[in-house]
């Protein structure tokens, strides 16, 4: 009887200890448990991305500076290999026949065919905006606009700055002739007045009223006028009265006596110069952008938007935005979109417009502290330099550049004479079509 209950006793000392094992097991576990590292914390896969610009000759000190420093920064992670491009050599199908394909491509809107569909490394972003539920409304709506005109509807880059055109001018010269300096909101009319009290010779010196980049005011126009048509590849200078309308209003400025033009003042490098270089040019037109990159306190100059028509008064010019691309054949395009989308956050583009780079959100509070990190530009009117509203963009061709360059040449020959604007335009589409036709060859 006392072995049965012996037996009976260390059983049940067995059982409870069993028990009170398990339970310190439990209840280890979820300390264990409780003392795991977050997901958010542990330390992230690392990765490298390879970048490639179309720019000729930026190098890798100023990407890191305008971007690449604070995508370390928010990216400890990543690895950044940053591929110039230095021309012949560096091209992306230069480095597609090498084997260094680019998970991403920042390039100008202009640089799109060239940069990024000739080579066919479109990759639409559409699917991972939508996983990532990233807002697309934030963006100033012509930049994403122009981004559904290439994409059929999709996305293939996300804007993370912009430009525009501008009208800069020469304060010693306003105030050497006791005029009042030019105003934002414009009309081109009203700056053509102003022109014509500018021109004179004063100790010697010939004074000029107005110059501008004409290259590209055709190419950004206001008026949004299309200059190739996409479905016939054929220059449409001569379409509509639109092209006629810009070719009247800017050749007036070169009309005034004692701002004409000749052989070897009207290159754009020369129109430049006279501005910013030999300071006898009163205003002229450029992109914003030559205020930090150029100008800077090598003149006393400011700055208002550019001049608008009047009957689409604060209407600037199209915008002219810098895009990232994720390329197609990439592996690691979520961790590419990561990059790309920290480059639109409210974080990045408050630091790059304090640097001088423009927005590309509809956010008055990033805008208001544009250029605040660049001490020559205290008491400048940059802040207010840029359109109340961008012009809408019109759809492009890769054949744009080439029909423009024709447009050029015939409106230098109607600012030198003494060729008409109406065969200039009728010439223009002419010869744009037959280069055209040999691109189209090669």
């Amino acid at each position: 009887m006392v072995a049965k209950e012996g037996y009976r006793n260390g059983k049940r000392a067995l059982v409870l200890l069993v028990m009170t094992a398990l339970l310190l097991a439990a209840c280890t576990g979820k300390e264990d448990q409780g003392k795991q590292e977050p997901e958010a914390n542990k330390p992230k896969e690392p990765v490298e991305l390879s970048i490639w610009q179309t720019v000729l000759n930026v190098n890798e000190e100023q990407f890191m500076q305008e971007y690449g420093s604070k995508i370390k920064e928010k990216f400890p992670e990543v690895t950044l290999r940053f591929i110039p491009y230095k021309g012949k050599g560096s091209a992306i199908q230069d480095l597609i026949a090498a084997g260094q394909m680019p998970d991403i491509i920042y390039a100008s809107v202009g640089h799109i065919f060239f940069g990024v569909l000739d080579p066919q490394l479109q990759f639409d972003m559409t699917e991972l905006i939508k996983k990532n539920q990233f807002d697309l409304t934030r963006f100033d709506p012509a930049l994403i606009e122009r981004q559904k005109q290439m994409a059929n509807g999709g996305v293939y880059g996300l804007p993370t700055s912009m430009d525009t055109l501008v009208l800069y001018y020469n304060k010693d010269i306003f105030d050497k002739f006791g005029l009042s300096y030019p105003k934002n909101g414009m009309t081109w009319d009203e700056t053509y007045e102003l022109a014509k009290k500018l021109n004179r010779t004063e100790g010697g010196v010939a004074y000029r009223g107005f110059g501008m980049a004409t290259g590209a005011m055709f190419t950004v126009n206001p008026l949004s006028l299309q200059s190739v048509d996409p479905s016939g590849d054929k220059a449409r200078f001569t379409a509509d009265e639109g092209f006629k309308k810009l070719f009247e209003n800017f050749s007036r400025f070169y009309n005034i006596p004692g701002n004409e033009v000749t052989q070897q003042n009207i290159t754009l490098a020369k129109q430049r110069e006279l501005f910013d270089k030999d300071k006898v040019t009163a205003m002229f037109v450029n992109t914003g952008a030559f205020a930090s990159s150029t100008y800077k306190d090598t003149m006393n100059w400011d700055v208002v938007s550019l001049p608008s028509f009047g009957e689409t008064p604060g209407v600037g010019s199209q915008p002219i935005p810098t895009y990232f691309y994720i390329a197609n054949p990439s592996k690691k395009k979520d961790k590419a979109f990561e990059v790309i989308s920290y480059l639109t956050s409210n974080e990045f583009q408050q630091y790059a417009a304090k640097q001088g780079r423009f927005t590309s959100l509809n956010d008055r509070s990033i805008r208001s502290v544009y250029g605040d990190d660049i001490p020559y530009f205290k008491g400048k009117n940059v802040k207010s330099m840029f359109p109340v509203k961008n012009a809408s963009p019109t759809p492009l061709t890769k054949y744009d550049s080439v029909a423009l360059a024709s447009l050029g040449t015939q409106f230098d020959q109607v600012l030198i004479g003494p060729k008409d604007i109406n065969t200039a335009l009728r010439d223009a589409v002419e010869d744009a079509n037959k280069k055209i036709e040999t691109e189209k060859g090669k």
